[in-house]
C-alpha cells in the first residue's frame, strides 16, 4: 500500500516501479477520476496484454489485483470529496461510479471503517 500512497494525484508514467503497460492503465484510471467502472478485461485491453498475464504483472508491481486497486482509489476519491464538504453523500457515490447509494455506503463501510456521513462529519469538525 505504500506504493499507493506515492502515486496519488501524480502521473504513474513516470514512475519508475511500474511498467509502461501498468502505468498506462493507472494513469487512464486516474484521468477518469475512478468515474468508470473499468472491468478486468477493459484494463487488460488498455494495457494490451492478455488479462490473466495484466492481472498478474498488476499485482506483481503495484500489490494488490486490479478491481481491489480501483476500489481502493474510488474510495480515497470518495473521502477527498467528503472532506470537501461541498457534495453530498449522494453527489459523491455518483462521482466515484455508484449508482446505488446503498452499496456506496456498505462498500465505504466496509473499506473506511464508518458510514460516508460520519467521515464527512468528522472531517468537518
Amino acid at each position: 500500500y505504500g506504493m499507493l500512497a506515492s502515486h496519488w494525484g501524480q502521473p504513474v508514467a513516470m514512475d519508475a516501479m511500474l511498467s509502461h503497460e501498468i502505468a498506462k492503465v493507472v494513469d487512464t484510471l486516474r484521468a477518469n477520476q475512478y468515474k468508470d467502472n473499468f472491468s478486468l478485461a477493459e484494463m487488460a485491453a488498455i494495457s494490451r496484454m492478455p488479462m490473466e498475464t495484466f492481472r498478474k504483472r498488476f499485482v506483481s508491481e503495484v500489490g494488490m489485483p486490479p478491481l481491489s486497486y480501483v476500489l481502493h482509489c474510488k474510495m480515497e476519491r470518495a473521502k477527498e470529496l467528503l472532506r470537501e464538504s461541498r457534495h453530498t453523500v449522494t453527489e459523491v457515490a455518483e462521482e466515484v461510479g455508484f449508482a446505488d447509494i446503498k452499496h456506496f455506503r456498505e462498500v465505504f463501510k466496509k473499506t473506511v471503517g464508518i458510514t460516508p456521513s460520519e467521515y464527512a462529519k468528522g472531517a468537518r469538525e
